[in-house]
């Protein structure tokens, strides 16, 4: 909250009026240990600065129903923003709107969301506990969302991804790194989905070895998959194998 305080400041002082902050909000219900989403939008003078952007895709579970909303700053940007979304996208189908507004309004749905979010608090402390008893992964406790983001940099200089880095051209070190040939090493030779640290950006990735998991999945999935995890950083001739082969694209 301090956070949020101290940025709605510097934007009332430094931006043009016209400025607008964007903030995705897609996981506000998705939060832990007694925390609760506090939304810049409801600092003061943002509420005519921010567009807020949500969906029913993680609250709700409506994942492939590609339904969300956006609350813009005025009626003429609303206008706008519907007019473009209709010529790009077209609309989204009235019964998966109608069952978009059900989901909001039914009394149901707390009771519901509640208990997803007690899986996903179980599965974060599954997946978290296992990673840092793997050799070379440390990983901290997320507070929110379904995913965890551990620090492989340890696992990294076990099997060599380190040195097979430091061996490549400029030109593959640009669309590569460390934590990227972890990345394809678990999912090519141990079969675990993750996702590497650049893709979620590369500026100021450089020497950030981490890899993202979902926890979105099914408790005996999540400690299979931590297990290969377990048995992967420990397989150094197994990562030059692969190396040796050629890392697919």
């Amino acid at each position: 909250e301090e956070d949020m305080a101290a940025i709605a400041q510097i934007i009332a002082e430094k931006a043009h009026p016209d400025c607008r902050v964007f903030t995705d909000e897609v996981y506000e219900y998705i939060v832990f240990d007694g925390l609760t989403h506090s939304s810049i939008i409801s600092q003061p003078g943002m509420e005519e600065r921010t567009v807020l952007l949500s969906g029913h895709s993680k609250t709700y579970a409506m994942t492939g129903w590609r339904l969300g909303y956006s609350v813009l700053p005025t009626i003429e940007e609303a206008e706008i923003f519907k007019n473009l979304n209709i010529n790009f996208i077209s609309c989204t189908p009235p019964f998966i709107q109608e069952a978009g507004r059900e989901a909001i309004e039914s009394p149901l749905s707390a009771g519901e969301i509640a208990k997803m979010v007690e899986a996903f608090d179980r599965r974060r402390k599954l997946v978290v506990e296992g990673l840092n008893a793997i050799d070379g992964v440390t990983c901290v406790m997320p507070r929110g969302a379904f995913y965890v983001f551990p620090n492989i940099t340890g696992a990294c200089e076990n099997v060599g991804a380190m040195e097979a880095f430091a061996k490549m051209s400029p030109e593959e070190q640009a669309e590569s790194s460390p934590s990227t040939l972890m990345q394809m090493f678990l999912l090519y030779r141990y079969g675990v989905a993750t996702m590497d640290r650049p893709s979620f950006c590369r500026l100021g990735s450089e020497g950030e070895n981490y890899l993202r998991l979902s926890t979105a999945t099914d408790d005996e999935s999540l400690l299979e998959g931590v297990r290969r995890m377990g048995e992967a950083v420990h397989d150094a001739d197994g990562f030059a194998e692969f190396v040796a082969q050629g890392v697919p694209a």
